[in-house]
């Protein structure tokens, strides 16, 4: 291999990596905000059909009936209630900090775009949703191509923590982008960059000490694509 040919790969490569992470990035955001409006436009058909009002979920349903209510106009190539394995390349995946994670979901859907949803109940009140962008392929990891979304009704409180956590700080209904801290807080009600410190249950952040509820390290990193006006900024721990 000649001296010229060397230096042409390393150059080729130094450029040819940047623009590799850069397109991935942008297909990352493409494809999540694409699930972020699916999510809407379920449950804007729910509330054509049942006059309800569109912000508010009944999160005391069990996972399996929630999905059913309010995402049964979706398009599903396959469903899972009991087996969760046929719906999902394997039932664990790898957080921020490259611990392997256990998948969690209670009642699962492969859409037609091969997109997965996995619902969950992180307590009683409040249910959890675990996306996986690419369906068996990527690397299933969060903040890549798995992230998390969370569902609140102002009117049932989680119960993880005591009654008076959740007097210092309000729980806005609906839909929240990101997964939530300790005491069953939405990510999405942090700041952009108290969401990327290392000190928030579940933060987008690699060198993050704690883990948010069964999600691990990276379940707020959609909150910060959200947050950063669906975009994937050079802070982000890509």
């Amino acid at each position: 291999m000649t001296a010229l040919l060397i230096i042409f790969l390393i150059l080729f490569g130094g450029i040819a990596s940047p623009l590799y992470n850069l397109v991935q990035k942008k297909q990352t955001v493409a494809r999540l905000r694409l699930v972020y409006a699916e999510i809407v436009q379920a449950k804007k058909s729910f509330e054509i059909t049942n006059e309800d009002s569109l912000d508010i979920y009944d999160t005391s349903l069990p996972a399996k009936e929630f999905a059913e209510t309010y995402f049964s106009s979706m398009s599903t190539k396959k469903v899972c209630e009991s087996v969760q394995s046929k719906c999902w390349k394997k039932l664990t995946y790898k957080d921020l900090s490259n611990s392997k994670m256990a998948n969690n979901s209670e009642y699962s859907m492969v859409l037609e775009n091969g997109t997965v949803f996995g619902f969950g109940k992180p307590d009683e009140n409040t249910v959890s949703l675990l996306v996986d962008l690419n369906g068996p392929s990527g690397v299933n990891k969060l903040g890549r191509d798995m992230f998390v979304f969370y569902f609140t009704n102002d009117t049932l409180l989680p119960s993880l923590c005591s009654k008076e956590e959740y007097k210092k700080k309000h729980i806005r209904r609906g839909l929240h982008v990101g997964g939530y801290d300790k005491c069953g807080f939405p990510h999405d009600s942090y700041s952009y960059f108290e969401l990327l410190s290392k000190s928030l249950d579940g933060g987008c952040n690699k060198k993050g000490q704690k883990k948010s509820g069964d999600f691990g390290l990276g379940a707020a990193c959609s909150a910060v694509i959200y947050l950063g006006n669906w975009d994937i900024e050079r802070n982000y721990p890509w």
